[in-house]
């Protein structure tokens, strides 16, 4: 039995990693701040620290300093989100003995703390974590196509030197009324074809991690919250419903054949959910990979990425969910994936970038990222389409973003 201090200031995950190690016998200590943390450890002089790396009251390197400072031994394991595997790397280097990246699995968890508790502390090694995002790419430039002017506007000729000048001047007005006409025109299209801004709408949620269109209403995931959330599609993106779905920190979502499915990286398995008050367990299979972290029901079958083998499994919607084909995923991390006519889009959590492959073999037809994501440094962890716009989510961000296909900034064609 050992003490564990919890430093993160999302009550949500200091309850997730309190009911990962009670069962264990140890005794849970939480912290929301970095003031409060550094009390704790003098008052309690627990035997391991689980530290958060954004905190609202210092920075997390400071921390750490402090609470070497009251146990110079004290082991302490970064706990990490999308984006941030270099300064937790850092803090290795100031004296962190781990890392592990949220969200994780809970067998892989009490692993690493076992491993942490019983090591000799003179040798650490940092773990690979159950996720490895990094940061997004460098800005790359993207060559727009100049728009082409009408057929009419370009062939569009004066009249022959031979004319009268009444039939001259007749045929200018007539010449620059077609002009102005075919202009006009031109503006209409370009107004009627501009990519739409993105826009963003505010979420009562913090820990986004899955998204999903039903034909009519959004649906978004918080692994954190293990709460699934139902928005209308109206001018505010108003939670319609929301679920709680215990134990299961759903790391996708997909709607389809009147179910909804949700992906749990804690326990490896996908979910077949009844669309009732509860959404009430259906069914339960084995994932074929070890971390699901995206869904999309296209109708006749489920499609379901795998975060650490960075595979794509196409299952058939037969009671056994059974694959029936396996590919390659072009995103190192892949965290979300929907179809829009003959492509599947598949967004990677570890460079933001989102690609759109060919349905028949997943070969790359073009890389593209949302300006909004890349303005603000943004890690992408959720996408959906509704036929028209894209939405995607960032963890630990409290919004949900909409862009259209064609506002998408492109990295390669």
């Amino acid at each position: 039995m050992s003490k564990v201090l919890v430093i993160d200031d999302e009550p949500g995950m200091r309850q997730v990693i309190t009911k990962i190690l009670q069962p264990d016998g140890h005794i849970v200590f939480g912290a929301e701040d970095g003031a409060q943390s550094l009390e704790l450890c003098k008052l309690e002089m627990p035997d391991i620290v689980f530290l958060d790396i954004s905190l609202p009251d210092m920075d997390s390197s400071e921390i750490l300093a402090g609470l070497k400072k009251i146990k110079p031994q004290l082991p302490v394991v970064i706990l990490s989100g999308f984006g941030e595997i270099d300064v937790a790397l850092e803090l290795v280097k100031l004296g962190a003995v781990e890392y592990i990246s949220k969200p994780f699995k809970i067998e892989e968890f009490l692993r690493m703390a076992k491993k942490v508790l019983n090591r000799d502390l003179k040798t650490p090694s940092p773990v690979p974590p159950a996720r490895s995002p990094a940061p997004p790419p460098l800005p790359v430039k993207q060559d727009k196509p100049p728009a082409q002017p009408s057929t009419a506007a370009r062939e569009q000729e004066l009249p022959a030197d031979e004319e009268p000048v009444s039939g001259k001047l007749s045929l200018i007005k007539v010449a620059v009324v077609a002009v102005a006409a075919a202009l006009i025109g031109f503006g209409v299209y370009l107004y009627l074809n501009k990519p739409v801004p993105g826009a963003s709408f505010q979420v009562p949620y913090s820990n986004p991690s899955g998204l999903s269109w039903d034909g009519k209403s959004l649906w978004a995931c918080d692994w954190m919250a293990e709460t699934v959330y139902k928005h209308k599609n109206d001018s505010k993106l108003s939670v319609e419903n929301l679920y709680k779905i215990t134990d299961k920190a759903p790391s996708g979502i997909a709607c389809g054949n009147n179910y909804i499915w949700a992906a749990s990286p804690f326990e490896g398995k996908i979910y077949r959910l009844n669309p009732d008050a509860e959404l009430s367990v259906s069914a339960e299979y084995k994932s074929p990979g070890a971390s699901p972290s995206g869904l999309y029901h296209d109708g006749a079958n489920l499609w379901s990425l795998d975060f650490q083998l960075a595979r794509v499994y196409k299952h058939k919607d037969d009671g056994a969910l059974s694959v029936e084909q396996t590919f390659d995923s072009p995103a190192e991390n892949p965290k979300g994936i929907f179809k829009h006519g003959e492509y599947f889009f598949i967004a990677d959590a570890k460079t933001n970038r989102i690609y759109k492959v060919t349905a028949e073999n997943f070969a790359v037809a073009g890389i593209y990222i949302i300006p909004q994501f890349e303005a603000d440094g943004l890690a992408i962890s959720g996408i959906a389409f509704d036929g028209k716009n894209i939405w995607a989510c960032a963890d630990g961000v409290q919004k949900l973003f909409r862009e259209s296909i064609k506002g998408l900034k492109v990295v390669q064609r």
